[in-house]
């Protein structure tokens, strides 16, 4: 897997009733007459959570089931270590998994488009200013369920410029990977960025999200300039 990647958070609400958006990141998945049903209850890392889904396949299935993303194609795959199943994402998680419209009756589904909620980057050029203090990021944004309201009081800014393909940049547009929770992967260190730690990852919320420039031939290349609002603590 590559070890410079952008991708978004997900989960879900059980409550359907409630008049207010609701956050639908449920999986289903069909084997034979069984019918395994995933989702998480809290906000878990994109790759996290696909597997979350497929272990949770995996314990109800008669098969084995896991998951994959390749940075490589961008493309992510589900499979099966034999019998044929139905996979049914809700909502928007099937276009953020980039599956196709219809994943019936097959042993393994890989993603015909890009996913939206993981971008494979190039690079990332990363700016962090002290913590402000006494002032407020407020989220007010509602875009396929990735942010409502959200404000704190300090925090961490981090000016980052990601380089990246044009089919990832558009898949990273979308909503996904510029609204609300990230985390942006630095490297190998599985820590979260430090002076100790400096290739770790950055978790935060992202309060600004623009295309910079574009490069290349065929201007195949894009830069997305993003700012991402880490707390601190109180």
């Amino acid at each position: 897997m590559s070890n410079l990647y952008l991708e978004s958070y997900v989960w879900a609400r059980g409550d359907y009733l409630v008049p207010q958006p609701i956050i639908l990141q449920r999986c289903q998945a069909t084997e034979g007459a069984t019918t395994s049903t995933a989702r998480v209850s809290t906000p878990t890392p994109f790759l996290t959570a696909l597997k979350n889904y497929t272990d949770t396949f995996s314990a109800v299935l008669a098969s084995t089931y896991t998951r994959s993303w390749d940075p490589t194609t961008n493309r992510i795959t589900i499979s099966s270590s034999g019998g044929t199943f139905d996979l049914t994402p809700d909502g928007n998680l099937r276009a953020a998994l980039g599956l196709a419209a219809t994943t019936t009756g097959a042993t393994s589904y890989t993603g015909t488009s890009a996913p939206l909620g993981v971008v494979p980057l190039l690079s990332a050029e990363v700016e962090a200013a002290p913590p402000d203090l006494g002032a407020q990021v407020d989220l007010l944004d509602y875009r396929h369920g990735r942010a409502s309201v959200l404000h704190y009081s300090n925090h961490t800014r981090y000016l980052v410029s990601c380089w990246t393909t044009g089919e990832a940049a558009q898949a990273m547009l979308s909503g996904y990977c510029t609204r609300g929770r990230v985390r942006l992967h630095l490297g190998d260190d599985a820590n979260a960025q430090s002076p100790e730690h400096l290739d770790g990852y950055i978790d935060g919320y992202v309060f600004s999200a623009k295309v910079g420039e574009t490069q290349g031939d065929s201007e195949e290349y894009v830069r997305v300039d993003l700012g991402i609002a880490v707390p601190e603590a109180t």
